[in-house]
């Protein structure tokens, strides 16, 4: 019992657990992402072109934005990221990144998904439809070269 009582007085007050001026501190406001589109599309291409597409993802709430993640998660053997989006990235407040998806048409019609994850207040994954159809005749899609960069502009 006496050893019991005084492990225990010996606790004191200094537990050796104690605010340093470096610790994470919280944060507080809301981290929220804005996209330029809800969804994509490439219409009326020709087959075999591949065509690209932006999509602007935006940090719109009071601290930064942290996307953890983008990624085509239907449709990949038509619908691809260029770039390996596969490592967090910080999207300052008021700020914003690009991403270029691109698409090569095979099939009159393909159907995929584009999966963002994020630190977003209001909901961590959000997925955006990418839908490309074909020409109906070749030579429809009124692009003069077999890549090109579409801006949505």
């Amino acid at each position: 019992m006496m050893t019991t009582f005084m492990s225990l007085s010996g606790c004191g007050g200094d537990t050796n657990f104690s605010h340093q001026d470096d610790d994470v501190k919280p944060v507080t406001g809301d981290s929220l992402v804005e996209f330029s589109e809800t969804e994509l599309r490439w219409d009326d291409i020709e087959l075999g072109q591949t065509i690209s597409r932006e999509l602007t993802v935006s940090s719109v709430g009071d601290v930064d934005l942290e996307m953890y993640d983008a990624r085509v998660i239907v449709g990949s053997s038509t619908f691809y990221l260029p770039d390996d989006w596969r490592n967090s990235r910080t999207i300052a407040s008021g700020s914003d990144i690009t991403l270029l998806i691109t698409a090569s048409l095979d099939e009159p019609m393909a159907e995929g998904i584009l999966r963002i994850k994020c630190n977003d207040s209001n909901q961590l994954e959000f997925e955006i439809p990418l839908i490309a159809t074909a020409a109906s005749e070749p030579g429809d899609s009124g692009l003069s070269t077999d890549t090109e960069t579409d801006t949505g502009l």
